[in-house]
């Protein structure tokens, strides 16, 4: 009996430690809206398009930075709608998905997006 008390810590708290990564997982599809110009790109729900023009499309959020480039939650969400990185040079990142190929370049707190053919 005296065991099964000292597991039950351990236990509830690697319990509530899954439910947390879980829920961070799941909320991934709230936090973030696709644009279609870029084939269903992801784009964070927190990013104003400030500028358009007919080679980029370009996003002021705090989901990017000048050092880190996309954030890990970015990353991750990418990464789980099958967007794989194919080049990191510097401040810009390649991504691509089936036929389709993203440029994103990134600043701080500002994004630019061009669809590459």
């Amino acid at each position: 009996m005296r065991k099964n008390k000292q597991l039950l810590v351990p236990l509830s708290f690697l319990g509530i430690i899954l439910i947390a990564v879980l829920a961070f997982y799941l909320s991934l599809d709230f936090r973030f809206t696709t644009e279609k110009k870029l084939n269903n790109f992801p784009i964070p729900k927190n990013a104003d398009l400030v500028s358009e023009n007919k080679w980029f499309l370009n996003y002021d959020t705090k989901s990017v930075s000048a050092e880190e480039g996309p954030g890990y939650s970015y990353s991750l969400k990418l990464k789980k709608d099958g967007w794989k990185t194919k080049k990191i040079e510097g401040q810009g990142y390649v991504y691509e998905r089936g036929n389709t190929s993203i440029e994103m370049d990134t600043d701080d707190r500002h994004m630019s997006l061009k669809l590459i053919k």
